[in-house]
């Protein structure tokens, strides 16, 4: 599955492979000193034996310090920081007259008097004769008795001991609670990752007595993140040794008591308590591993209550009617808080952490390898296609886009991006939602990586896509050969090639030596052969264009056209032979779909008016904003500029103040601004018209002009206003788009081409310009 939906030529995140996820959390607080090790040993069996590559794995040792491991799939780390996780738990407190066991102070306050009049007889055993032992009088006061070698039971003992007892659960409640806000902190953090997660909770227990709102909160949490709790106890029931007094049954009952919590926990969602695991811990960890992994999930809507109180954990109850079955379900829900997840750069932030491909939308990628300018890289080029909500006069905004490359070996940050994509205008055929398609290049050196993609749409709904992909070294003195490209005309890059019968085959790549001599005995030869099939159906040699300079060395472009005149419909490899005086030196294919007819007319965006907001809202407009901030000093300037980046440009004209007699152009700038936000689009050409004077070679200044001059009304100036940013800066690619949609408003296409070449002239690698290029020659 790894292979078709990661590794393969195209890359998919429906029915990406999930493995299981796992999350080992040790109860440090509540495991006594030297019980962990058993536990350790087993849980590092475990990762060796049963961690499978799909899987995940998480290490918390809570409270700190210890192991706060999130979800990795290299199971070396949480094997180096098992070592670190060491018990806290002490079970006896030291009082002003002996000691005292967290159990029996619980056992006291529950009005236990048996083990009340216990603890008062052994303090009256252990006292020395010349202690003096504290009695309470009934108005409080501390009186002495001295040479005193009893405690009676008197009223005035008994609140001593009662006192004693409640500072000694006060103590272990505050370590529970800790422990217990702290995991529930740990499972909420997991509900942004999709999937059933399998919580191995190691501890010896707890007291509930006062803690029942806590339980109840992880509950919550664990129904949040759909966490399944196994709880292990690794409590000892030996006799112990050390002992200077027989104990009884208590250590049994203490343990009992203990174990009420982890019960709990596990029953509250659908987890299971294993008893006595510390003995026996690899068998209890191969009980979860063994636990089924087939569920229902349904779905209801909840009360208006629970809208209103989203932290409260509600309980549900589901039964069946059918003879014989057995449901196991959790017993609750809550609510989480909406906030979190409608946060844009969270979502995305949390989608390119989580442990596996997110399907929230469907995404298809795949990468291009060509060789690049620089020595020792490569250029890459990613194609992405996204399902996404077709565009209406209500939901225009783009979906966002990120992407990471990682080097495979080590995981450091090769390349990353941020975009955005354009909602698509029409649904695709015998779809409900339309494609978006988003490209970008970037350099990287030879090797192996590692790349995840994360679109979120405006509605919120965020999907991920994985891909493991190869950047061969096409710079060394052997000749060598680009990626095969296959697609039609206008549809350069595809993520999936796709040729119609009647337009045939574009294909093209590029041959590549360190000296030009040696691309003139170059020959390519390009078959066309069915999937399942070994005979080429289709032959054709390719043309081979002029050399030219690449980088350090040459580059020969070869294009072909194959016919695909009688060739049936169907699942095509197009395979590529490199020859140089009859040997081969290159072989490359690349999947195609050969469709029968003509390829269908695209559907095109209905013209979009350009807001203030868009336009200062955007990369260029804020770069320029804060370069104004950083370059003024006037107070009442920086003021402004402060402002503006916020983007609360109601604020600027005030602080700006009236215009004095010899001002900055920063001054008429930000204030030309602001009347632009404010669509006050004849004062705000004035003020621009006025900086720009001012400071001629400001070409954000002349960008925003010109489109203070379209909302206008007036084309012609906006067009001058564009083409003096241009000159002032060849490589400002929106102002070559904003003049070539303007020029096909006004029925120029010809002029609308003609702007994009010069672009292209001045940034050749700009798949922005020629992805408009392209759209525009189609038509």
């Amino acid at each position: 599955v790894a292979r078709r939906t990661i590794g393969a030529e195209v890359s998919t995140n429906q029915g990406a492979p999930r493995g299981h996820l796992y999350v080992f959390v040790f109860d440090q607080a509540h495991i006594t000193p030297g019980n962990e090790v058993r536990a350790r040993q087993a849980v590092d069996r475990f990762l060796h034996t049963h961690v499978k590559p799909g899987d995940r794995v998480a290490l918390y040792a809570l409270p700190g310090p210890g192991p706060q491991i999130p979800f990795t799939s290299n199971i070396n780390i949480p094997l180096a920081e098992l070592v670190k996780v060491r018990g806290g738990l002490d079970r006896q407190s030291f009082v002003t007259f002996g000691d005292m066991s967290d159990f029996e102070a619980f056992q006291v306050l529950r009005g236990d008097d048996t083990m009340l009049q216990r603890i008062l007889t052994r303090a009256s055993a252990s006292a020395a004769p010349s202690a003096d032992i504290g009695t309470v009088d009934t108005s409080g006061a501390t009186a002495t008795r001295a040479n005193s070698t009893t405690i009676d039971a008197s009223p005035a003992a008994v609140n001593v001991a009662r006192s004693t007892a409640k500072t000694v659960v006060s103590r272990a409640d505050n370590e529970t609670h800790s422990f217990l806000l702290t995991l529930a902190d740990v499972i909420r953090e997991l509900a942004a990752i999709e999937g059933r997660k399998s919580v191995v909770l190691v501890s010896e227990g707890f007291f509930a007595d006062n803690v029942a709102p806590d339980v109840d909160r992880v509950a919550a949490a664990a129904a949040e993140a759909y966490a399944v709790i196994y709880s292990l106890d690794i409590n000892r029931r030996g006799v112990d040794v050390s002992a200077v007094a027989p104990t009884g049954s208590d250590p049994f009952q203490e343990i009992q008591t203990r174990l009420e919590s982890l019960g709990t926990l596990s029953a509250e969602t659908s987890g299971e308590l294993v008893l006595d695991a510390s003995g026996r811990a690899e068998q209890a960890l191969n009980r979860v591993v063994n636990a089924s992994q087939d569920y229902y999930i349904v779905g209801f809507e909840p009360p208006a209550s629970a809208l209103s109180d989203r932290d409260r954990y509600r309980r549900v109850k589901v039964s069946v009617t059918r003879p014989g079955v057995r449901v196991e379900t959790r017993t609750g829900y809550a609510l989480r808080d909406p906030v979190k997840f409608a946060d844009r750069r969270l979502a995305i932030d949390t989608a390119l952490g989580a442990p596996f491909p997110q399907q929230g939308l469907p995404l298809e990628m795949t990468t291009y390898v060509l060789r690049g300018t620089g020595v020792g890289v490569q250029r890459v080029v990613m194609s992405l296609e996204a399902d996404l909500p077709v565009a209406t006069a209500r939901a225009a905004k783009p979906a966002d886009v990120v992407f990471v490359a990682r080097d495979a070996r080590d995981g450091r940050v090769r390349a990353s991006g941020t975009d955005v994509i354009p909602l698509p205008v029409a649904v695709a055929p015998g779809r409900s939602s339309g494609r978006g398609q988003f490209r970008v290049q970037f350099d990287l050196p030879a090797g192996e990586y590692l790349m995840r993609a994360a679109v979120r749409e405006p509605g919120g709904a965020t999907g991920t896509v994985d891909r493991r992909f190869e950047v061969r070294a096409l710079d060394g003195v052997d000749l060598t050969a680009s990626d095969l490209i296959i697609g039609r005309r206008g549809n350069a890059l595809p993520v999936r090639a796709r040729s119609y019968v009647d337009e045939g085959i574009s294909g093209a790549l590029e041959v590549y030596a360190r000296n030009p001599g040696d691309l003139d005995a170059v020959d390519v030869t390009v078959d066309l052969v069915p999937v399942n099939g070994a005979e080429a159906v289709r032959s054709v040699r390719a043309d081979l264009l002029d050399v030219r300079r690449v980088g350090n060395g040459a580059g020969r472009p070869a294009q072909v056209l194959i016919p695909l005149s009688g060739v049936p419909s169907g699942e095509y490899v197009a395979r590529a032979r490199v020859r140089s005086r009859g040997e081969t030196v290159a072989e490359l294919m690349r999947q195609v779909e050969v469709v029968s007819g003509a390829s269908p007319v695209e559907a095109v965006a209905p013209p979009e008016r350009v807001t203030p907001k868009m336009i200062l809202g955007g990369d260029l407009a804020r770069r320029f904003v804060s370069s104004i901030a950083q370059t003024v000093s006037e107070p009442s300037l920086k003021a402004a500029a402060a402002q503006a980046q916020v983007g609360a440009w109601s604020n600027v004209p005030a602080l700006l103040g009236p215009a004095p007699g010899a001002r900055p152009a920063e001054y008429d700038a930000l204030l030309g601004l602001a009347q632009f936000a404010g669509e006050r689009y004849n004062e705000s050409t004035a003020s621009l018209d006025a900086a720009l004077a001012l400071q001629p070679n400001s070409a954000p200044t002349a960008f925003i002009l010109g489109w203070a001059h379209l909302n206008a009304g007036r084309s012609p100036e906006a067009i001058t206003a564009w083409r003096n940013a241009v000159r002032i800066d060849p490589t400002m690619t929106s102002a070559y788009l904003a003049l070539a949609d303007t020029y096909v408003r006004l029925s120029h296409r010809e002029l609308a081409i003609q702007i994009l070449k010069s672009g292209l002239a001045a940034m050749p690698k700009s798949l922005e310009l020629q992805g408009k290029l392209d759209s525009l020659e189609r038509r």
